[in-house]
């Protein structure tokens, strides 16, 4: 994760805390948490698709940051945009 995709992440972070009338860490927390309760349930069933798609974001240890997991969620509505327009632009 490159620096700037990391303070993007920290600043998308922190303003749906102040949204959400958490404070930052408390955020983190209740994102990380969800994540690891998400991965944790995933293994447990045995949902390999599941267990494939959190392996498939990129982080330093073995569950993401918050910051690791926002960024690839960014990554990911990106890549369905793009798919999305290129088939409207089929259509027209």
């Amino acid at each position: 994760m490159t620096h700037r995709e990391r303070k993007l992440a920290g600043d998308a972070i922190r303003k749906s805390a102040r949204e959400q009338g958490l404070t930052e860490e408390n955020a983190r927390q209740e994102i990380e948490k969800a994540i690891a309760q998400g991965m944790e349930r995933s293994r447990q069933a045995g949902d390999r698709t599941a267990i494939e798609m959190w392996s498939s974001i990129p982080c330093e240890g073995e569950i993401p940051t918050a910051e690791e997991f926002v960024v690839w969620v960014s990554e990911l509505v990106e890549i369905i945009r793009s798919k999305e327009k290129k088939t409207r632009d089929n259509f027209e």
